[in-house]
């Protein structure tokens, strides 16, 4: 058994993201953090642990999530993605179903040595948004779009929860933005779906409005997130923060120009690809708040 297609299937880079997001959040909401100590079912350790922990927790349900779409969309993958692992017949429909139960339950469970109930519940949360998500509200278009968007905005509020929100408004901040930014991202990727969506009675932007219109939608969301980003420059001055955030704005507009030009599926696939990257560099940034 090749190994290769099951990491592919857990999106590592995305899952990543959603790890290094509540490391963030845990920064930005008590830059002390790391002199504190913090309670485990199995006594009190050094923030050291935290990481790990909250780390495996994110990554795992994330990981789980994304397996369990490719699960849930596995006829419309067939026609918009026939290379993935589950449609290419890489990995047995079934086995991914397991594969996505296995991984959601060392997430879950990882999330309860924590001694801390608010986390606990997020977790739990995030988790069910996701299942529920992919295999009901995938179909809804905007409400679907709006959900996948509240999973990832909700890492920065898990790991504040860790530390009791201190600092919320920067946390308010970027949770808004990530809400945000991935909204447009979702809406663009309706617009590279749209063959299989349409077949599938998907009720995306991009078939019940048009492509067109999709864009224009997701670049407001996109707009409203690159001016947010700029608050945090009226509350604490980093020029990391300032060289990061033009980076990720810069392509987030290069992008968004290029796809209200030409909406194609070819264009929206680049864009939806460099907004990832472009989200990442943010995340970047913040580690300099």
């Amino acid at each position: 058994m090749k190994i290769f297609p099951f990491i592919k299937l857990t999106r590592p880079f995305n899952s990543f993201m959603m790890g290094l997001a509540v490391i963030i959040g845990l920064q930005i909401a008590n830059p002390h953090w790391t002199n504190l100590e913090y309670e485990f079912i199995f006594g009190k350790f050094s923030y050291h642990f935290l990481i790990v922990i909250s780390f495996i927790t994110a990554f795992f349900i994330t990981a789980s999530s994304m397996v369990l779409n490719d699960y849930a969309d596995y006829f419309i993958d067939k026609i918009n993605s026939p290379n993935k692992p589950l449609p290419s017949g890489l990995i047995k429909r079934n086995v991914a179903l397991y594969y996505g139960i296995i991984l959601a339950l060392i997430g879950l469970t990882s999330s309860f040595f924590i001694k801390n109930l608010i986390s606990i519940i997020l977790a739990i949360t995030g988790f069910l948004v996701a299942l529920i998500y992919n295999f009901y509200f995938k179909k809804k278009g905007f409400i679907g779009n709006s959900l996948v968007a509240y999973t990832t905005a909700l890492p920065f509020i898990y790991g504040a929860s860790l530390v009791y929100f201190k600092n919320f408004l920067f946390i308010f901040i970027l949770s808004l933005m990530a809400f945000l930014s991935n909204l447009s991202r979702e809406i663009i990727k309706g617009i590279v779906d749209i063959e299989g969506d349409s077949r599938m009675n998907v009720k995306t932007l991009a078939i019940t409005k048009g492509p067109l219109f999709a864009a224009k939608i997701a670049s407001i969301f996109i707009i409203v997130a690159i001016i947010i980003s700029l608050f945090p420059f009226f509350f604490s001055f980093s020029l990391y923060y300032i060289l990061f955030i033009l980076v990720s704005d810069s392509i987030f507009l290069l992008y968004t120009v290029k796809l209200l030009k030409n909406p194609s599926k070819d264009i929206s696939y680049k864009t939806k690809k460099m907004y990832l990257i472009a989200m990442f560099i943010a995340l970047l940034g913040f580690l300099f708040l």
